[in-house]
């Protein structure tokens, strides 16, 4: 019998990823004594919809290039298979279904997302499964676990 495993997954547009990300996903896998970290570029973010982004596999390579020397953290690219807008919900789903119901599975927001986060496509169901994860100075709605506050740029540089 396999050891039940901690899953951060930490899904954005990354456009681009920056030492953020990476200082807050690593900060996360610390407190939470997380197993494995999984970068998810977000294929067609339903939020950034007619805005000027960088291609998926542009994103996908920075996040690659960005988090190749860490042994724990993996970039999945589950969203750019997917038809339609990249939600949250679709996309939790589909890593329970690779990692199994044993495995515990959160999902890091991003500080600048919050106030997003009422409008998001089956926010109650996400929610529900609960594991949001933010860096924040107090609890947010819909994140269980916030955290310790470190004084961090929102876009600390490029990586």
């Amino acid at each position: 019998m396999s050891k039940k495993q901690r899953i951060l997954l930490f899904g954005g547009t990354f456009n681009p990823i920056h030492n953020a990300h990476l200082a807050v996903s690593r900060s996360a896998v610390d407190q939470l004594s997380i197993d494995r970290l999984i970068f998810i570029p977000s294929a067609k973010p339903p939020h950034k919809l007619g805005r000027d982004i960088a291609s998926f596999e542009d994103r996908m390579n920075m996040c690659d290039i960005a988090t190749f020397k860490d042994d724990s953290s993996r970039v999945c690219d589950c969203e750019y298979y997917r038809d339609g807008p990249s939600f949250t919900i679709d996309t939790i789903n589909h890593m329970r279904l690779v990692f199994g119901v044993e495995d515990e599975i959160f999902w890091l927001i991003g500080a600048d997302t919050i106030k997003e986060l009422p409008s998001w496509y089956k926010i109650d169901e996400v929610d529900a499964m609960g594991g949001g994860v933010t860096l924040a100075d107090q609890y947010p709605p819909f994140c269980r676990y916030v955290l310790v506050y470190k004084a961090i740029e929102p876009n600390a540089g490029p990586v």
